[in-house]
């Protein structure tokens, strides 16, 4: 059985902290050579650009290292369960929100007819409560 990784998408200071960390490091290891910032360690500062864009490189393939992801704000959550790509909805665009354990599917009803249909398959029923609770509290 698998687990669903949560994350609610609020502003966090230290996650522009790290951004404008990556940011630096970048623009100080692409004017290395130049004595722009009066670095003249050239061994040290040479490892500025490839550390900034590692550091980028984890935040944005978070979604890919779970199978199972959700992550939500305000107006939209974005699913990821037992598939390589997320579907991102729209709280505003949900009617219903429907659990079949028969054929293991989350099923999401919207109100243009459309209807998301997730396989829960191997996923922990804990789990799975807590998603339909985020969906239908946010709706």
């Amino acid at each position: 059985m698998k687990r669903i990784f949560f994350k609610e998408a609020k502003f966090k200071s230290w996650t522009t902290v790290i951004v404008l960390l990556c940011l630096t490091l970048i623009i100080v290891g692409c004017f290395r050579n130049f004595e722009m910032f009066g670095l003249q360690n050239y061994n040290i500062t040479r490892f500025f650009w490839p550390a900034g864009g590692l550091i980028q490189f984890t935040f944005t393939t978070r979604i890919f290292w779970f199978k199972n992801y959700v992550e939500w704000n305000k107006r939209n959550i974005s699913i990821k369960l037992n598939n390589f790509l997320m579907e991102t909805i729209a709280f505003e665009k949900i009617s219903t929100v429907v659990v079949d354990d028969a054929a293991k599917t989350l099923k999401i009803l919207l109100n243009s007819g459309r209807e998301k249909v997730f396989k829960t398959d191997n996923i922990i029923q804990n789990d799975l409560k807590i998603l339909v609770t985020i969906l239908k509290r946010l709706k």
